[in-house]
């Protein structure tokens, strides 16, 4: 394109062993460098040390599932047929680009298969941090926007353990599910779901099928073999309210104590704003719980637990999705 400047990829070596026609053993990729300059003077230089995968299903090389399983890791690997690799992992990766340094040490997902022939998912991100990069003009920008909250370093993790029973096609979290941010948030998560083998196959079939300028967002009739038996978020704050609301304070010339005192008032604005989109019970129970968030901190849990499982369409139905059944509350800090 003409508005791309000029670009560079080298990789060191690219090594794949042991295919067999369905399986390929392992597989290798180590030393890429890729830099790119935009017309703007943007430069974007991305490295990472090595790529590492073994039992990788050949139908996963050809379909490009995988980066859809990056895009929905508490799915696991059971939305693309949970055996389709035994581990990946990522080592060594940083990204600079627009005056933000990004650096993840490593990222590993493995699958494990267990006597009972459960299969049982894992991923782990221990670190990824963001930062300003200094050698850059826009990272001046980067560190005052992170200073305001108090940071130098944003650090994030994640981790996530599902387990697929193929007798039941059903797929639930065990351990812990994760994304936290280091003195800023933690949010957890827990799901059990069923027909994941039907919804792979209407997934793959409309992805298939759909060409390039239709809508992202597969239709009702995909996600109607996904039942829902159950589902948990929570939201826990670890001091980036207290950040934004002193920065919050300081450009309005307030306390933190004001601002929380009003938390009442910035709930039932946007309350208004969603209008008729969230039934009244729900939005209730969500302005309470918002309220009580940013006044006292702690928690807010959102539960689904219907009586029957229900399929995932109700979510996606032309009409708007049908919220009814889900629950939201404030948990205290403890």
């Amino acid at each position: 394109m003409e508005d791309e400047g000029p670009s560079e990829l080298v990789i060191a070596s690219i090594e794949a062993n042991g295919f067999d026609g369905e399986t390929l053993e392992s597989f290798t990729l180590s030393d890429l460098a890729y830099d790119a300059f935009a017309p703007d003077g943007n430069e974007t230089a991305i490295n990472l040390t090595a790529i590492e995968a073994s039992g990788v299903d050949a139908a996963l090389l050809q379909s490009g599932v995988a980066g859809d399983v990056a895009q929905d890791p508490f799915m696991g690997a059971a939305a693309s047929g949970y055996d389709q690799y035994d581990r990946v992992a990522v080592d060594g990766l940083s990204v600079v680009s627009g005056g933000v340094r990004i650096m993840m040490p490593d990222f590993t997902t493995e699958v494990e298969e267990r006597r009972s022939g459960t299969l049982v998912s894992t991923a782990s991100m221990p670190s990824l941090t963001v930062e300003a990069n200094s050698l850059s003009e826009r990272g001046a920008s980067v560190a005052r926007a992170l200073s305001m909250l108090g940071y130098e370093t944003m650090a994030f993790s994640f981790a996530s353990e599902t387990e697929y029973d193929p007798d039941a096609d059903r797929v639930t979290t065990s351990g812990e599910n994760y994304i936290a941010m280091e003195d800023g948030f933690r949010m957890s998560f827990e799901q059990d779901v069923s027909g994941v083998q039907a919804y792979t196959d209407a997934m793959n079939a409309w992805m298939a099928e759909r060409g390039e300028r239709e809508a992202n967002t597969p239709p009702a009739a995909v996600l109607e073999p996904l039942m829902i038996h159950s589902g948990r978020v929570v939201l826990e704050d670890r001091s980036l309210l207290d950040r934004a609301l002193i920065a919050m304070a300081e450009q309005q010339g307030t306390t933190p104590a004001q601002l929380r005192s009003q938390a009442h008032m910035f709930v039932a604005m946007g309350a208004a704003m969603a209008g008729d989109t969230i039934p009244a019970p729900l939005m209730s129970q969500l302005a309470g719980a918002l309220t009580s968030f940013v006044g006292q901190g702690g928690a807010v849990v959102v539960e689904f637990e219907p009586e029957e499982p229900v399929s995932a369409a109700r979510f996606a139905g032309e009409g708007g999705p049908d919220l009814s059944g889900i629950t939201v509350r404030h948990q205290p800090s403890e």
